[in-house]
């Protein structure tokens, strides 16, 4: 089944998104492409249930165990933010 992103990884930092030819990335099917990822050695993360709108995907994620970090919304950007910092010329 052709459905997400982590079916493309490489090295280096990378944001799962859905791929528009397969499942939508909600709740089941975007936590196993999380579990995926994580697998093929990604760190990956999870919202947290307090600032979800929405936590049907992160919850399903966690359940599964494919987040190494359950963070805020606000802790994912600073995750995001020290992961993709690169070192100045």
């Amino acid at each position: 089944q052709k459905a997400l992103a982590a079916d493309r990884i490489s090295n280096g930092p990378h944001l799962y998104y859905p791929d528009p030819h397969g499942p939508g990335g909600m709740g089941k099917d975007g936590a196993k492409g999380l579990l995926k990822m994580q697998q093929q050695g990604g760190h990956t993360i999870a919202q947290d249930e307090e600032s979800s709108v929405v936590f049907g995907m992160p919850k399903a994620a966690i359940d599964l165990g494919a987040a190494n970090e359950v963070l805020s919304l606000h802790g994912i950007a600073q995750s995001l933010g020290q992961r993709f910092e690169r070192p100045p010329k």
